[in-house]
């Protein structure tokens, strides 16, 4: 049940994150939040992950480049026992599943952790499961005949993956790997998927709307590779780390983490270009690097050269 909506569209940047806090901790366990956004929520996201670990189910849905839903459900935290029935109950994508759906998830799936960097697939590779991150991030990146590669999708936890290949039957669009660290995935063969689909229309409009949000984000993605500036497409990149607050300010961990060359991947360019990039961003005061590596950003001068 949706208990309160904000639209923090016209709310100024920097106290966004404190409304939207305030308004989570006003809910009850079961009541939602629902916000209307004009850029990707990673930012937040990262920040319930802290502050909140263990009390919301998270669900965004992209309408446009500048259109974003997001719904935080409050939870109880109370009983938790980190089992695969605790985590299928956290998943966004299973939220309308009937309980036969779940059962059949948890009597199926297979854990695995992948170490850092380590692929679970290759590129055209068949994968014939829906994938569920349990703990970390991973990426599907996609080489090319040039030898460059491209990040296509990222994942968080509770988050699925391996949707498009589930569906059709077809091949992986790229490889998966852990991009900042370990990580631990939830898999669930195909034919357990596509037979709980067969009774369980909530599953069905599920992988629905997940097959089209990634249609969307490739569309946008590759409208932005082919016709924006590298400067463009850097600051692109990292616009999802960019803190709320004014002025410079220190990144998410997890771009602490990334190296030049992750980043190029990410932007869709080579290393020794992304570092030009950096630098015109730098000397510009939308970033700030120390070793190498992105330390603090300011989101609207980073915003600016959008």
């Amino acid at each position: 049940m949706i208990a309160h909506l904000i639209d923090v569209r016209s709310i100024p940047t920097w106290l966004r994150h404190r409304e939207i806090f305030a308004a989570f901790d006003a809910l009850r366990p079961g009541e939602e939040l629902q916000l209307s956004t004009d850029h990707e929520p990673r930012p937040l996201r990262y920040e319930f992950d802290r502050q909140r670990e263990g009390r919301f189910v998270w669900l965004q849905r992209q309408h446009s480049d500048d259109d974003w839903v997001v719904t935080i459900r409050r939870i109880d935290s109370e009983g938790r026992d980190g089992s695969l029935e605790d985590f299928f109950g956290r998943c966004a994508a299973l939220e309308g599943c009937s309980d036969e759906t779940r059962a059949a998830f948890v009597t199926s799936a297979i854990e695995r952790s992948i170490p850092h960097r380590e692929a679970l697939n290759e590129q055209g590779s068949q994968w014939p499961y829906l994938g569920f991150v349990r703990e970390g991030t991973l990426g599907m990146i996609a080489g090319s005949a040039n030898g460059r590669e491209r990040l296509l999708f990222e994942f968080l936890p509770f988050e699925t993956f391996g949707e498009l290949s589930l569906v059709d039957g077809g091949t992986m669009l790229g490889r998966v790997a852990p991009p900042f660290g370990a990580a631990r995935i939830v898999a669930v063969p195909r034919n357990v998927v596509l037979k709980q689909m067969e009774s369980d229309i909530g599953l069905v409009r599920s992988i629905a709307l997940l097959c089209a949000q990634r249609g969307r984000a490739l569309a946008e993605r590759l409208e932005f590779l082919a016709g924006r500036s590298t400067v463009e497409r850097v600051a692109r990149a990292l616009l999802p780390y960019a803190p709320p607050d004014q002025g410079l300010a220190p990144v998410l961990s997890s771009a602490r983490r990334m190296s030049q060359s992750q980043l190029a991947i990410a932007a869709g360019t080579v290393r020794e270009v992304a570092a030009r990039a950096l630098f015109e961003l730098e000397n510009a005061g939308a970033i700030e690097l120390e070793g190498g590596r992105i330390a603090r950003i300011d989101r609207a001068r980073l915003s600016s050269f959008l």
